[in-house]
């Protein structure tokens, strides 16, 4: 777990300092095979549609912001808010799931 929010941190930290963009980095770290290849794209969603903390997370956004490091059962998150239409948000997502490590006793 340390190790997977270390690198979404690092990520975005890298579109904080413009060294990458959100949809770009999406597009080669996200583990989201349903949003990856469109830059970690969700589209519009209705509130009840996604798990609650993630949708906690993204309707506490202003648009273009982005949240810290949320976990769902999926693994973690970074979640940016593109626009916002009353109770419909359209956000994008970086998902990294935690790698798990079994010892052979």
């Amino acid at each position: 777990d340390d190790y997977t929010k270390q690198r979404l941190l690092e990520l975005k930290k890298d579109i904080m300092e413009g060294k990458s963009d959100f949809e770009t980095m999406a597009s080669i770290y996200s583990q989201d095979p349903g949003s990856r290849k469109k830059g970690g794209d969700l589209g519009f969603a209705k509130r009840g549609t996604f798990l609650p903390a993630f949708e906690a997370a993204a309707y506490d956004l202003k648009e273009g912001m982005m949240t810290d490091i949320v976990e769902t059962k999926y693994g973690f998150h970074i979640i940016q808010l593109l626009e916002r239409r009353g109770n419909t948000i359209h956000t994008r997502h970086i998902l990294i799931k935690p790698n798990i490590f079994v010892k052979n006793i």
